[in-house]
């Protein structure tokens, strides 16, 4: 997968849109604590919803700076452009003296330059069978230069560690010593590739033929067939760049449309999505879809996206579970109409075809709803509790923590103290995570030490303190 999280699955690059309520615990929750708990619940309990979300993840996949504009695009680097040179800082280990410090290519070698980082996990899960290449391929004319922008105090310091799970005992210092492993803190080179070439998640790695063009771009694990291939001049670099090139200049767009969405420009953002290519690619069609549908609905044009979901429905009822949760939040969307998504959501829990996966998220967004007081029907929340205890029935493993930080959170929006601690405890005993654990005891403790409600029926809803995303 090439997504961070902050949170993408497989290749696409959308965050999960509506994920499980923490609206109560997260208000007491900061930093990597915060991290560590929406990853973790993200693990359990929702990689199968996943939206567009384009706007949160946008600007990482061009910089994680704020750039300035300017009138003329950057050149994309692409399958077939002229590789960059090579500018780095530290060359920490160079194949025990067989390579030399590189910054331009040689003609008739071929290079990989990989991009990894000590906090990787990944990137680390890669270097033994990066090591293995180069072993592999080193008498080939192939060198192999793996880059960091870390520090080098850093990345020294990571290279003590020992492999763990290695037939024999070695620090990954030892592992790695067989190719060049570097790091570039100010991070130029990073820019110069990955950033060129509008790539987000590592490891990523570029390999760079023997005439000095860009061959191929991808995760390091999936490189073996390309890379000889090109060793033994039997790569066809065209055909593999017509599917490409139309993925890259879609995970661009994204970028752009990212960008219109935070600043509100939603019909120009529409525009650009109507006018993405994804002729001959189902997977981008259905990513390109999603991002409309979701447009459509921050643009408070509802109607419209509940049209355009009818109608692919229409065009494929076997695959709409997906489609029919972003059904749901078109319904919310609509003045008027969250009682028929109330009723849908109703109907999908009840269907014994649907993913446990989606019936939690759909729980998660009518709760949401709640809290921000979109929906201030007492019986509601009532029918919502008692669909999601029949769910959590289901499930015995921690896959329920998200669901029952969710119940919890409405529970006590709904003044039932009671039932805010006993969901709380119940995530409480199901959860392994350490940190997570810790999390989830503080908020347990935080409710404990509130006071009782007084003269309020437990099922009053609450005027919403705070309004959740």
């Amino acid at each position: 997968p090439r997504l961070y999280f902050l949170f993408f699955v497989g290749r696409t690059k959308y965050v999960p849109f509506n994920m499980v309520n923490f609206y109560k615990l997260a208000a007491d929750t900061k930093g990597d604590d915060m991290l560590q708990l929406l990853t973790h619940s993200i693990k359990c309990i929702f990689p199968l919803f996943i939206v567009v979300t384009i706007f949160m993840l946008s600007e990482s996949l061009l910089s994680a700076e704020e750039e300035k504009p300017t009138t003329k695009k950057p050149e994309v680097l692409t399958i077939g452009s002229k590789a960059p040179d090579l500018d780095i800082e530290h060359w920490v280990s160079d194949g025990e003296g067989k390579f030399k410090k590189t910054t331009t290519f040689d003609k008739d070698k071929v290079y990989i330059v990989e991009f990894w980082a000590t906090w990787c996990g990944p990137c680390i899960s890669s270097m033994p069978h990066i090591a293995d290449l180069q072993k592999t391929y080193a008498d080939k004319g192939v060198q192999i230069v793996s880059v960091s922008d870390e520090n080098l105090e850093t990345v020294q310091k990571f290279l003590e560690r020992k492999v763990p799970m290695s037939e024999e005992e070695k620090t990954f210092g030892e592992l790695t010593k067989i190719y060049c492993l570097t790091t570039d803190p100010d991070g130029s080179t990073s820019k110069d590739y990955m950033r060129a070439a509008g790539q987000n998640g590592i490891p990523c790695a570029f390999v760079v033929g023997k005439t000095g063009l860009i061959e191929w771009i991808g995760h390091p694990m999936s490189i073996d067939k390309t890379l000889a291939s090109v060793v033994d001049d039997k790569w066809d670099r065209e055909a593999y760049a017509i599917a490409f090139k139309q993925e890259q200049e879609f995970d661009l767009a994204v970028a752009e449309i990212g960008n219109l969405y935070r600043a509100k420009k939603f019909d120009e953002a529409i525009k650009v999505t109507t006018a993405l290519n994804t002729s001959g690619n189902v997977q981008l069609e259905e990513q390109k879809t999603q991002m409309l549908i979701s447009l459509l609905i921050a643009d408070n044009r509802g109607n419209e996206a509940l049209a355009l979901i009818d109608k692919v429905i229409a065009s494929n009822p076997e695959d709409s579970s997906m489609l029919l949760g972003f059904k749901v939040r078109a319904l919310l969307s609509i003045k008027g109409k969250e009682s028929a998504a109330l009723e849908l959501v109703k109907s999908l829990c009840e269907d014994e075809k649907q993913p446990m996966m989606l019936k939690t998220n759909l729980v998660s967004q009518i709760s949401t709803n709640i809290i921000n007081g979109k929906i201030n029907t007492p019986e509601t929340s009532l029918e919502i509790r008692k669909i999601a205890d029949t769910l959590l029935k289901s499930i015995k493993d921690e896959s329920a923590i998200g669901l029952l930080v969710t119940m919890s959170a409405l529970a006590g929006h709904t003044n039932d103290k009671k039932s805010a601690i006993a969901y709380l405890e119940k995530a409480i005993e199901v959860n392994t995570n350490p940190r997570v654990q810790t999390i989830l005891k503080q908020r347990l403790s935080s409710i404990q030490d509130e006071p009782e409600a007084k003269d309020k029926d437990q099922s009053e809803i609450k005027k919403p303190a705070k309004k959740i995303e």
